[in-house]
């Protein structure tokens, strides 16, 4: 895998002299951040001997919670939190299924997988939601030490599961 990286690094760089700079960078892990965070969440799952097939869609319905709640004009922050919790929900479902009713981890999140995208439809109604409150935009645009926010919530996440597979 490292050698296919390197080698698609070398083969981009060759077609476009702006693919291996600085601005591109910070363009792909943004456009990626979503993609990192649950990485490292599926990594603490697959640190303890698990695997979570349902993760796709729990951000799908904590996508469409926390764009309803945005839409409806909930400040941002609380959309976040709200979806943040019922990330959490998800979660604490796929391990109530594992811990206490010894479901085994394949078919647990199987069978949640299919639930979560269900819910998720019923939910966005099958929408795309592309009205989001320009006060969130802003908010997740913001920079800070010219890195841009999310990143910071990526470096953020790697540390923390950086510490607890670490200790």
């Amino acid at each position: 895998l490292p050698l296919i990286l390197i080698v698609s690094i070398l083969i981009f760089s060759r077609f476009s002299p702006l693919f291996l700079t600085v601005p591109n960078f910070k363009n792909i892990l943004t456009d990626n951040s979503h993609i990192f965070i649950m990485a490292f969440g599926l990594s603490l799952v697959m640190g303890g001997g698990g695997i979570d097939f349902s993760i796709g869609y729990q951000v799908s319905i904590v996508a469409s919670v926390t764009s309803i709640f945005l839409q409806s004009g909930v400040n941002p922050w609380l959309s976040m939190l709200a979806g943040l919790g019922l990330g959490l929900v998800c979660g604490c479902l796929n391990g109530i299924a594992v811990a206490y009713l010894d479901i085994e981890p394949y078919i647990a999140t199987l069978g949640t997988q299919i639930i979560f995208k269900g819910m998720s439809y019923i939910i966005s109604k099958n929408h795309i939601f592309t009205l989001i409150p320009r006060s969130f935009q802003d908010l997740m645009n913001r920079k800070i030490l010219n890195i841009n926010f999310d990143l910071w919530i990526v470096l953020f996440c790697f540390i923390v599961t950086t510490l607890l597979l670490h200790y």
